[in-house]
């Protein structure tokens, strides 16, 4: 069995002028979703991430929590155990469905931006797959199965198409064709693509190349975008970094930039990622006149994520000895064999309002001093929805690597 995740964001920034309280209204999403095993998904795969990965970076442990979603309702035994504490979601996995079934609902109705989910599942001609399992992942992922024979060489072809369709053909080629074997019985995916646009459009003309300093003795001259605006912004003496919030057109998205105060000082903040809750950070944040310098950056990161899952205890999956997902089917014995994610990140000048001017500095509405962010070295983001879980999260490290 191959579990994949693929996940593509085209990127750009608005303006705010509001309060946390304003722009963020839950609309209901606390009776509707439970963020909390997806937010402690998260929070266990960025750490593990970082301590294993050099330079730029973007990912997504929500895809790769929703594609492990996907095999978890069909773990029995000691496997649904293992799975259930890594993933920290109910060994019931009736209520587990229904928690991965909310963020489905909540993800498809996310409104002002462009952004389409995908689930599938690609199951070999000749394995039996349990019907009350694919009605499960029907129910709770909207993911439908299609039949495929892996030993056809053009497998990883119509695999890699469906991707490359989800993503508006900007993941290609996220399976090889040796990655499939006649062992192969179960490929499930989850997709997701991203595009959003800001309100308040960075002028190109005032993107100049500027330093970005990759170490404090070393820089390279990078695109930088500038902008004036009414930012939630706030400092951070406990992580000594400052924090800024960058909404999407519909105010549901929102971009969430953590810039170390010291240009050397992104291990050490990312050392305590495991104290830093983004949602009581930006409970913290207050509208802010920001000068914001942002460099432009594009790049792509493939990450096989079998050892670090098995770091975060998911072991027990990859084993032919001990894994159990026998709720999947009777006939054949399944384990994870290869788990994979694919992203892609871009951010620039794009946006949807092409008459502003944002040379001058907007006035400062809420009586505080004007506050100049720079972020000419290296950086954390994170793409969160209404401030209450991540979509994605990454680190740039020098925006000049793709």
């Amino acid at each position: 069995m191959i579990l994949a995740t693929a996940f593509v964001a085209l990127l750009a920034l608005t303006d705010v002028h509001a309060s946390w309280e304003e722009w963020w209204t839950y609309d209901g999403i606390s009776d509707l979703l439970d963020v909390a095993p997806f937010n402690g998904f998260g929070q266990s795969f960025h750490k593990v991430l970082n301590n294993r990965t050099e330079g730029n970076v973007v990912a997504s442990s929500l895809s790769c929590m929703m594609a492990l979603g996907m095999i978890y309702l069909g773990s029995k035994d000691l496997t649904r155990s293992v799975m259930s504490k890594a993933l920290q979601v109910p060994e019931d996995q009736f209520e587990a469905a229904s928690k991965f079934q909310a963020m489905s609902t909540v993800l498809e109705g996310i409104k002002g931006v462009e952004l389409a989910l995908g689930n599938k599942a690609f199951v070999s001609e000749s394995t039996k797959i349990l019907p009350e399992y694919l009605t499960v992942l029907n129910q709770s992922f909207n993911a439908s199965p299609e039949s495929i024979n892996f030993l056809n060489k053009n497998s990883s072809s119509i695999v890699n198409g469906w991707v490359k369709n989800i993503t508006r053909g900007k993941i290609n080629n996220l399976f090889k064709d040796d990655d499939f074997s006649p062992y192969t019985k179960l490929a499930l995916i989850n997709a997701i693509y991203f595009k959003g646009q800001w309100k308040s459009r960075f002028e190109p003309g005032k993107t100049v190349k500027a330093p970005f300093y990759a170490r404090p003795d070393y820089s390279v001259r990078v695109p930088m975008m500038h902008q004036n605006g009414s930012f939630l912004h706030a400092d951070l003496e406990d992580y000594n970094a400052q924090v800024i919030v960058l909404p999407y057109e519909g105010k549901d998205v929102s971009m969430v930039v953590v810039l170390p105060n010291a240009k050397d000082g992104l291990k050490a903040l990312e050392q305590k990622l495991d104290r830093l809750k983004l949602k009581d950070v930006l409970k913290m944040t207050t509208p802010t006149s920001v000068d914001l310098f942002l460099p432009k950056f594009k790049f792509e990161t493939f990450i096989d994520l079998k050892q670090q899952l098995r770091t975060m205890g998911l072991r027990n999956i990859f084993s032919w000895t001990t894994a159990d997902f026998s709720g999947i089917t009777k006939s054949e014995k399944l384990r994870v064999s290869k788990i994979v994610q694919k992203a892609i990140i871009e951010v620039n000048e794009e946006g949807t309002v092409a008459s502003v001017a944002t040379g001058a500095l907007i006035p400062n509405r809420f009586g505080q001093q004007s506050v100049t962010l720079r972020c000419d070295h290296p950086f954390l983001f994170f793409l969160t929805y209404n401030g209450s879980f991540s979509l994605f999260e990454g680190r740039v490290a020098n925006p000049k690597r793709k």
